[in-house]
């Protein structure tokens, strides 16, 4: 790999996830972010199921701490259109993305949190990997080198914003993905393409028992429509964090405007109740735009995220859509900085991911269409063409996206189609047809693969989860020729994985040799004579079962062998025979427990410290078992010297 880092802009989402990608390639990186923490600020919330098997390939621990900030699935669907939080319903749409597929699409799952929770994973997980450098508090002030197709490397400007120093960082490539207002991009002259401005916003993040008021209609999203809000309130966790999307005009577009007392009378005219009094922890502003880049890839720089592409955010598309195409380009990247690649490879990036941002523009805007025309339908007195029905009935992918996550195809010259048409599974969201054009079925074991590149030569890659490859991938005549086999399971794992059958199995073992000594007891209870019946005999063997006195069996540990050390009652009568049998069964569970006994402390090992063991078992539904240690001896052995 290059001696110099990846340079990142951008600590967020995408950037973090960046750092985290490039771990598994051996790159290191350097990551500069204005910003003193990560973000406390909820702004995205989703992470879909292709997102999560990229996640995978960061390691298990990233992957179940994302899983463990989950919410529960009854806030994640339905959408529910209602004029207030109490008041009616107008219509709702089955959200089942955002529950997940089901293993038979993938082994991952989606979650819905906040993007606050998401970041500090993100940012742990990097500090840890000890291949990243984060440097928060820092500003990206120009780019100095990189730009151009014949430059080796990068160089930019950066300003430490606590002391005010400037220097200049180098490295081997530069990824921007800081955000909307992008100095990189802006720096390299890239145009936006698509509309802006379209609405303003103001996002508010508050905390209040919202939950009380919702009952049992939960959702994923709660849009709300009239004369006093009109909006839409997101759910956190369900238990008091809240966060609202509230459309104003481009005047009212101001803080000193739009003020946290005007958000706190907002939230009362969205939940329906005047006495409410919610605590607003911050409030935010954003404007919706749906561009894409003219390009994503220029000399050594690369766009990803809100600095290629800028969605809408109804479908929550946005940065799981920054993270599956900066999945794209990090693997091309880093097989340029190892030298087996050339820049044409990574030139790709834009080919088959560009396509790929204006069909996810595209439906994210048709589906706040959608949202504006159940608003309209629902208010009181304004005129529509469609009725709410028709509208929420036309605005069913909406959180039904999986054809937008596993239907994408790529063409470019890194893939050599195999003669297939691209099917409609775009919008019909069926994503399970192994193709060299498309993501390929996964299974939830690691595999690897020997993927073969535009110049011929083979590469070894390994598939983690969310790579595109799978067991169930077809060999085809294109690019993408797997060859797949397990990895292999070192010696020590086997060992440790055979150690551990054998501790439960003789764990199990144990346990029945605890429920067998009682055994004869009680079938000797069971089976007791008549009055008329009785012996001395009987009755000296009643009186020894009621005072707990126990058959006691010698093993000589030089020889191993049991001798009985108690005589059998003579078979004089029914009862006398029932006692033989109860002391054969005791036999020969004992003789099974000195089996295990000398495996456990190892007699022939040393056979000094362990001399004569006697062996005691005490009966009876009452009676207590004696259990000491000396020396090596078992839990249920007692020594005796």
């Amino acid at each position: 790999m290059a001696a110099e880092p990846v340079i990142i802009v951008g600590g967020g989402p995408v950037g973090l996830a960046t750092a985290l990608e490039l771990t598994r390639f051996g790159v290191r990186s350097v990551v500069v972010e204005q910003r003193e923490t990560t973000s406390w600020h909820p702004k995205t919330r989703n992470v879909n199921t292709r997102t999560m098997e990229i996640a995978r390939g960061w390691g298990r621990t990233v992957y179940e701490r994302l899983r463990g900030i989950d919410s529960a699935d009854d806030w994640k669907s339905p959408i529910r259109f209602l004029r207030s939080v109490v008041g009616e319903e107008v219509g709702r749409i089955d959200s089942a993305g955002f529950v997940g597929p089901g293993p038979e699409v993938s082994p991952a799952l989606p979650i819905m949190s906040s993007q606050d929770l998401m970041e500090q994973i993100y940012f742990d997980a990097a500090r840890a990997s000890g291949l990243v450098d984060l440097r928060f508090g820092c500003r990206a002030l120009r780019v100095l080198r990189g730009q151009r197709a014949s430059d080796d490397g990068v160089a930019i400007e950066v300003t430490d914003l606590a002391s005010g120093e400037t220097r200049v960082l180098s490295g081997a490539a530069l990824v921007a993905a800081d955000g909307v207002d992008s100095t990189v991009r802006d720096a390299l002259g890239i145009e936006l393409e698509g509309d802006k401005g379209l609405h303003h916003f103001v996002n508010c993040y508050f905390r209040a028992d919202v939950e009380r008021w919702v009952g049992t209609r939960r959702g994923v999203l709660l849009f709300v429509a009239n004369p006093n809000a009109a909006g839409v309130l997101q759910p956190l966790d369900g238990r008091g964090r809240w966060l609202c999307q509230i459309a104003v005009s481009a005047a009212e577009w101001s803080p000193e405007i739009f003020t946290r007392e005007r958000c706190r009378q907002w939230i009362r005219g969205a939940v329906g109740v005047p006495d409410i009094d919610p605590e607003v922890l911050s409030v935010g502003r954003w404007q919706m735009n749906a561009t894409v880049a003219a390009t994503f890839v220029q000399g050594r720089v690369v766009l990803v995220g809100d600095a290629a592409h800028q969605f809408p955010p109804t479908g929550g598309l946005g940065v799981n859509t920054g993270i599956q195409g900066m999945h794209n380009a990090m693997w091309k990247l880093a097989l340029l900085l190892d030298g087996r690649a050339g820049p044409g490879l990574l030139e790709t990036y834009t080919t088959e991911r560009q396509p790929v941002s204006r069909w996810t523009v595209a439906q994210s805007l048709q589906n706040h269409r959608h949202v504006q025309q159940i608003a309209l339908a629902s208010l009181a007195g304004v005129e529509n063409s469609m009725s709410t029905g028709d509208v929420v009935t036309a605005a069913r992918r909406y959180g039904n996206h999986l054809g937008v996550e596993f239907g994408c195809a790529y063409e470019s010259t890194a893939v050599v189609p195999d003669g297939t048409a691209l099917g409609a599974t775009r919008l019909t969201g069926a994503a399970r047809l192994a193709r060299p054009r498309r993501r390929g079925p996964l299974d939830a074991r690691p595999l690897r693969a020997r993927v073969h590149g535009p110049d011929g030569r083979g590469r070894d890659l390994v598939a983690r989860g969310g790579a595109t490859c799978g067991r169930g991938a077809r060999r085809s005549p294109g690019v993408l020729r797997h060859r797949l086999r397990r990895p292999r399971r070192s010696r020590w794992r086997v060992l440790r994985a055979l150690r551990h059958r054998a501790e439960r199995r003789r764990a199990g073992e144990t346990r029945w040799l605890r429920r067998m000594a009682h055994r004869p007891w009680r079938r000797l209870r069971r089976s007791r004579p008549s009055r008329q019946s009785h012996t001395a005999e009987t009755r000296r063997l009643t009186a020894q079962r009621s005072r707990s006195v126990a058959p006691i069996l010698d093993l000589d540990a030089s020889v191993g062998t049991p001798r009985r050390s108690i005589t059998t009652p003579s078979p004089a009568s029914a009862a006398s025979k029932t006692a033989e049998k109860c002391w054969r069964a005791c036999a020969a569970v004992y003789r099974r427990t000195m089996y295990i006994v000398r495996s456990w402390i190892g007699v022939d090992n040393d056979p000094p410290r362990v001399a004569t063991m006697r062996v005691t078992a005490r009966g009876g539904r009452g009676a207590r078992r004696t259990r000491r240690r000396r020396g090596r001896s078992s839990p249920t052995c007692r020594s005796t010297p």
